[in-house]
């Protein structure tokens, strides 16, 4: 079900770099229908502009205090106006949207969790969802440099970082990484990844040179966030259909339903 809060109040905001920062909201219905993938539809200012909502993965549910977490990278002006927000503010939201991650298919398997920058973020909600049934974890999070990185937490044990100048962690790409991994494993992994799309289409490859089962979270500007405006397009794979929308048919999808451009 989706659900319509116009008055929805932020609970908790951290500051975790010069240019990302977290937001809470308490909702128990929200919360208890969230799912690891799945995003949030928030209208960044009361004023007429910028007129659409903006998409953000839902990044954790916190069971305890029926909270949800978002993650934001300060881009535009929606992300900037959010940015001025705090506890005691309320902003519209309208979620939880999308086909989310299928965790199941990582029960009693390896699962391999792959994000590039800010496409962490559900891989963190999805990780705390994974843990208890997966076989293993294993998460890779690359990012350019280390300025662009969040602290894992708890999920720390489980996270390779890796960052393109070398400032943190491996040097390299994230991908460079999964090839190894892949090679050497013998748990039936599954992949899960989400980022900026030359990275996605690289773990497309991989996972289909290897014939691992693959899931990717695509990071896709969305205006309305329920397929009427049909202005998030991604290439399908299937003769049926040439496209899907990210919005409705996404965000997530199995690696082998989509076509990356060039």
């Amino acid at each position: 079900m989706i659900l319509l809060r116009e008055q929805l109040m932020i609970t908790a905001r951290r500051d975790i770099t010069p240019g990302i920062f977290s937001l809470r909201f308490r909702d128990a219905e929200m919360a208890a229908q969230s799912h690891p993938g799945q995003f949030l539809m928030i209208r960044t200012s009361p004023h007429p502009y910028p007129l659409w909502r903006r998409a953000f993965s839902i990044a954790r549910v916190y069971p305890e205090t029926s909270e949800l977490e978002i993650l934001i990278l300060k881009v535009g002006k929606g992300s900037q106006q959010l940015g001025m927000l705090g506890p005691g503010d309320s902003v519209n939201v309208l979620g939880p949207l999308g086909t989310p991650f299928d965790v199941e298919s990582a029960r009693n398997r390896q699962a391999i969790l792959v994000g590039g920058g800010i496409g962490i973020a559900p891989l963190l909600f999805l990780a705390d969802r994974l843990l208890p049934i997966a076989q293993s974890v294993h998460i890779l999070f690359g990012a350019r440099t280390a300025g662009q990185l969040i602290p894992m937490g708890q999920l720390e044990p489980y996270t390779e970082i890796i960052t393109e100048d070398g400032s943190a962690g491996k040097t390299g790409r994230v991908t460079d990484f999964l090839r190894p991994l892949l090679l050497h494993s013998t748990d039936h992994p599954v992949i899960y990844a989400c980022g900026p799309n030359p990275m996605l289409k690289q773990v497309q490859f991989l996972a289909e040179t290897h014939g691992i089962p693959c899931q990717l979270s695509l990071e896709t500007y969305m205006a309305c966030g329920m397929g009427v405006c049909m202005g998030c397009p991604v290439p399908a794979r299937t003769p049926d259909r040439p496209y899907y929308y990210a919005c409705v048919d996404g965000p997530v999808f199995h690696a082998d339903q989509i076509q990356f451009e060039e």
